[in-house]
């Protein structure tokens, strides 16, 4: 479902009947197994002018990437198969929508044209799981992991930081506004980490760092790899709860 969150009105149900009678989902959207989710938006089809449309893009169980029309709740594409063993994570940025970024068991990163649900790309980004996935602003840049995670440039399809330190796979990373700062939070150590992501995305050497300053808890040995040499993370926040969304990342 899709919920106004001014009024907290249901506003359109996702796989309801599309208008020539056929159901938008196929396989029905309370009949399988939904790992993730990500807002994302589509160029509107017949039209002249340039327009977008926002779309809610849903991940499966079965590795399938199906897109919805936020408005009218119908299905406007499916990727299958894309993920083996599963989808974990969806990443989109709004300011180069062409393309949805799709990761999970088989740990490769496909990217997805918006349009038409079509692979166009991918690559082997982990020999792990990748439970959580960000784009940076500028979407040159893919930012996410598991326990381990990692900062991938994507058109050289080649990792360029690597971040060590959760005790538990991450199932929440986000860039903040300018793609200088990445965060990331595990349910199995309940903190939320700061990374710098700059200078890997750069391509800058790191020099050696000791463990990082922590905000509002004792310290975590959390540290990050560049191309050369290591640095810790910003900072950990410690949390009372368990960390299973980061909607913003103003920092």
């Amino acid at each position: 479902h899709v919920y106004d969150t001014g009024t907290g009105r249901l506003k359109v149900t996702l796989g309801q009947e599309a208008s020539n009678g056929q159901t938008g989902d196929a396989v029905g959207p309370l009949m399988e197994r939904h790992t993730c989710a990500a807002w994302a938006c589509a160029p509107r089809k017949k039209k002249k002018s340039a327009s977008w449309s926002t779309v809610l893009a849903v991940g499966t169980a079965a590795g399938d990437v199906k897109a919805f029309d936020a408005q009218l709740g119908q299905l406007k594409w499916r990727a299958k198969g894309c993920i083996e063993g599963g989808v974990f994570a969806l990443a989109h940025c709004p300011q180069h929508p062409g393309l949805l970024y799709a990761s999970g068991a088989s740990g490769q990163l496909v990217s997805l044209s918006m349009e038409t649900g079509e692979v166009q790309d991918s690559f082997q980004a982990s020999k792990h799981a990748l439970t959580c996935l960000a784009l940076s602003p500028d979407a040159r840049h893919a930012y996410g992991g598991g326990a381990t995670l990692g900062l991938w440039q994507l058109d050289g399809q080649q990792r360029v930081a690597k971040y060590t330190g959760h005790e538990g796979p991450a199932h929440v990373a986000v860039f903040a506004p300018g793609g200088a700062i990445a965060a990331s939070a595990s349910a199995s150590d309940r903190h939320i980490a700061l990374w710098s992501t700059a200078a890997a995305a750069e391509d800058q050497p790191h020099a050696n760092g000791a463990s990082p300053a922590s905000v509002g808890g004792s310290a975590k040995k959390l540290k990050s790899k560049g191309v050369k040499g290591l640095q810790p993370a910003l900072a950990s926040v410690s949390m009372d709860q368990a960390v299973r969304s980061l909607d913003t990342c103003a920092v």
